[in-house]
């Protein structure tokens, strides 16, 4: 049975948040544009746009429904770490902001690990200690393929994503360090509430994250 794409639901949860994005992008941009010499990325914003189409492409390619939860973190980390940062040149005046991006990355992509494994085990077979194994070598995963590709720009587009030039490796090096230090901060809290609450709200995080799932056959 074909599944219907444009409906009343479809339409408020999965393309009205999007098109909210894509205005804010618009609105930023035709602001900071008059500011050329303050702000000369105000480009970055339709990066933003961009980026924020990516749970549309999951629910029309994949039929996959990211529960709000998982879009109102995807599309606040968006803001401060792209918004913020590259359109409104945070990073030239705050030189904390780097650091305090790469710690909330680690929070925001194990969120997004645990979603993805509670997606495949949807038959909860997997106790709770794998279950946070698995979270931290996905964030680790990640982290690793986001320096490949900061390596990657820098080496074929001439940039200084790793900022190589000025600093060496540290910046690499402190990046996954603060990195770490999210997942670090991810894991503890999941383990206190295991111990202390037998793990009742990461079962109440367990069933925002699975409210999309599709049944099981």
């Amino acid at each position: 049975m074909k599944r219907k794409i444009f409906t009343k639901a479809n339409f408020l949860n999965e393309f009205l948040p999007i098109i909210c994005m894509w205005i804010l992008a618009l609105i930023v941009y035709l602001i900071l544009r008059n500011f050329p010499d303050k702000f000369p990325r105000a480009y970055a914003s339709f990066y933003f746009s961009l980026t924020c189409t990516i749970p549309l492409l999951f629910f029309l390619l994949f039929d996959i429904r990211l529960p709000w939860i998982l879009k109102i973190t995807y599309f606040v980390f968006l803001i401060i770490s792209m918004l913020f940062s590259m359109a409104f040149s945070i990073y030239s005046y705050a030189l904390w902001y780097d650091s305090f991006l790469h710690a909330i990355s680690g929070i925001v992509v194990c969120l997004f690990a645990h979603y993805i494994i509670i997606y495949i085990d949807r038959k909860n077979s997997l106790n709770y200690m794998p279950k946070l194994f698995l979270i931290i070598c996905i964030n680790a995963l990640l982290s690793l393929l986001w320096e490949v590709a900061e390596f990657a720009t820098d080496t074929f587009m001439a940039s200084n994503a790793q900022h190589v030039i000025d600093t060496g490796n540290l910046d690499t090096m402190f990046d996954i360090l603060y990195n770490f230090i999210g997942v670090g901060v991810y894991s503890i809290t999941y383990l206190l509430d295991q111990a202390i609450f037998k793990g009742k709200y990461r079962s109440k995080l367990e069933d925002k994250l699975s409210v999309n799932f599709p049944p099981l056959k």
